[in-house]
């Protein structure tokens, strides 16, 4: 099923992919509407209709994330070791980080 047909309902999403914050300014919120029917509206709204948001990561990016990953609760598993009154936070959700920060990055 398209993603067009799946987001029929929900304009605030073409909405918010539409709008565009000139370089340096991002942090003041100005931002100016991108023409929906230009070439880079047009190019950005195919974008986000189409289905590559389902894209796999490349296998070295995922190799990096889980690395640090499973380095950042060895390191929250030896401190709670060492030292009896601190508290380990331990990060479970490992599955799509990569993938997420692939496909919005690319």
């Amino acid at each position: 099923m398209a993603r067009t047909y799946r987001m029929r309902k929900q304009p605030h999403v073409e909405a918010r992919m539409l709008r565009d914050s000139p370089e340096g300014l991002a942090s003041l919120c100005l931002t100016a509407k991108v023409d929906r029917h230009s070439a880079r509206g047009r190019a950005i709204l195919v974008r986000l209709h189409a289905d590559c948001g389902s894209r796999a990561a490349p296998r070295w990016l995922r190799r990096v994330f889980d690395h640090r990953l499973r380095t950042l609760n060895q390191r929250m598993l030896h401190r709670s070791l060492d030292r009896a009154d601190f508290e380990p936070r331990f990060v479970a959700r490992h599955r799509h980080n990569a993938r997420w920060w692939w496909n919005w990055t690319h």
